[in-house]
């Protein structure tokens, strides 16, 4: 296995780093291994994914069963005249 050596890393990352450590019981090189993974694997997802819409993606968070018209309200029109094209 290679060996890296990181510098500069701000102390409060490292607390944070060293924290998940602790919960999660790993070394603290362990737990940065493990973050790195995850955020490699993540983007190569996010690099994998197919390419949808944005209205394929607002539909999504949609429950099937929500999809009605029954959100939709008639407009009250009677306050103007219907514009005269001729």
């Amino acid at each position: 296995m290679a060996d890296i050596l990181i510098r500069g890393v701000p102390d409060d990352l490292k607390k944070r780093i060293d924290g998940r450590a602790s919960r999660h019981g790993h070394s603290l090189s362990r737990e940065i291994t493990l973050l790195i993974r995850q955020a490699l694997e993540s983007e190569e997802a996010r690099n994998d994914a197919p390419a949808i819409g944005l209205g394929t993606r607002l539909a999504s968070l949609i429950p099937a069963a929500d999809w009605t018209d029954d959100y939709l309200v008639d407009r009250d029109r009677s306050d103007r005249e219907p514009p005269d094209f001729s």
